[in-house]
């Protein structure tokens, strides 16, 4: 499978709002260069300010959920692909929100995030 991976910015994360605007640029870039599925994503790496560390120990559960909806709502625009924190994903060394009150790695069934749901509904359509 050919494909191209984009991250969500921390800018975008931090202002619970995806920028429909700049990703559609982003989009036509790709596309002038390639025909290959476009992935949306919350990058992550070992750093406590990358866009999942962000999503999971900065953002409200409610804004979660919403940076959610976004993602689905632009990425079905532009016929990309989103996709979503479910199982994994470093959130920081620092993280202070941890899954199952323990582990580092984002997990979006854990109690302290909740948001497998809204990401099952999403995919759903329901």
């Amino acid at each position: 499978m050919d494909f191209v991976t984009k991250a969500i910015s921390r800018q975008e994360v931090y202002a619970v709002m995806i920028n429909y605007t700049l990703w559609k640029e982003i989009v036509m870039k790709i596309r002038e260069k390639t025909n290959a599925t476009i992935l949306m994503v919350f990058d992550f790496d070992l750093s406590d300010d990358t866009p999942l560390a962000i999503f999971s120990q900065h953002l409200t559960l409610d804004q979660q959920r919403h940076i959610l909806k976004q993602v689905h709502d632009v990425c079905e625009k532009l016929s990309i692909v989103p996709t979503y924190p479910i199982h994994g994903g470093y959130m920081g060394s620092n993280a202070k929100i941890l899954s199952y009150g323990k582990y580092r790695f984002y997990d979006a069934l854990a109690l302290e995030f909740k948001t497998y749901d809204t990401i099952r509904q999403l995919i759903l359509g329901s």
